[in-house]
């Protein structure tokens, strides 16, 4: 169960971090720069085998793992953008996994992403994260449009392509995420079920911190 709240806080992470994106624009405190390029680097992790792999230790996550087990302690029916993201992410996912064709081609695209100029820090301006951009823009024209993700904020920060870019690199770092937790087993239902076990292990892991 541990591995797969941490999947779900790297989900949760990536969702704050796009809402803070399109409502105050390239704002981050330090810690949400450290996410911001951990979460674009888990992405091009492809044969990562356990959540150390895909994002290092788990004090890495301390924000998702607080905002999941607040997101779980207030219900996940609450009205708020990064809920909202959160629940089409892992809803976006599952069809995603559900087309072979998109899957063959997401593999291809991110083979071809150009790592030469290193991933140590990857801010905005990175070249990696017009690259990752783009890979998800490719994906999500093969998507039906009641699939897509409508991301809401101020028109001046979602008009600027930097942000641009940085959303849906991001969008696809929290596919990535929910991919991994997938793959640990997680489900919808699973989640519905035992969202009181989430919470507890979401803040025990936070605490520990």
């Amino acid at each position: 169960m541990k591995e797969k709240v941490l999947a779900l806080a790297g989900v949760w992470t990536s969702c704050q971090l796009i809402s803070i994106l399109s409502r105050e624009g390239i704002k981050f405190s330090h810690q949400q720069e450290r996410s911001f390029s951990l979460l674009l680097q888990s992405t091009l992790r492809f044969a990562a085998q356990n959540s150390e792999d895909l994002y290092g230790d788990a004090s890495n996550l301390e924000l998702g793992l607080l905002g999941l087990s607040g997101m779980f302690q207030h219900g996940t029916k609450l009205n708020n953008p990064v809920n909202r993201y959160f629940k089409q992410i892992l809803m976006q996912q599952k069809a995603i996994a559900g087309n072979s064709q998109l899957c063959q081609q997401l593999g291809q695209d991110l083979d071809e992403i150009d790592q030469s100029n290193g991933l140590s820090l990857i801010t905005p301006e990175h070249p990696v994260v017009e690259s990752l951009a783009t890979v998800y823009s490719n994906a999500m024209r093969l998507m039906p449009d009641n699939k897509r993700i409508r991301i809401t904020g101020e028109k001046i920060f979602l008009t600027d392509p930097q942000i641009q870019n940085s959303i849906r690199a991001l969008l696809l770092s929290a596919i990535r995420s929910t991919m991994f937790w997938r793959q640990q087993g997680g489900s919808w239902l699973e989640l519905i079920l035992k969202s009181q076990h989430y919470k507890n292990i979401a803040q025990q892991l936070g605490n520990s911190q």
